[in-house]
């Protein structure tokens, strides 16, 4: 995985077991992360009638806490310059272009 995020549903807590930790962070989701997954997992609902996605939405605060978000170490430096230059007040896209370079 080089870039982006994915969110894996991971109830018995063994992803971690699973992949390379030296390349990617596993973070909780925060507030904004749980309410577009929510809104991906109703659409997922709306459109196939999924009985799996009813069922988390019907429970998501318990479904909702077993979500991972998996982000390269590398992406998440670039996140975290965008930022930190924004809420500095300065130039963002020589704040990532630095961080992309390492």
């Amino acid at each position: 995985m080089s870039g982006g995020l994915a969110f894996v549903y991971d109830p018995d807590s063994t992803f971690l077991l699973r992949v390379n930790p030296e390349m990617i962070d596993l973070d909780p989701p925060d507030r904004d992360d749980l309410v577009w997954l929510r809104d991906r997992i109703e659409l997922h609902r709306q459109e196939t009638g999924s009985v799996v996605a009813a069922e988390m939405l019907a429970s998501w605060a318990e479904f909702g806490s077993k979500f991972v978000k998996v982000i390269p170490k590398d992406f998440k430096r670039v996140l975290e310059a965008e930022r930190k230059a924004i809420a500095e007040g300065t130039d963002p896209v020589d704040a990532v272009m630095a961080a992309a370079r390492g």
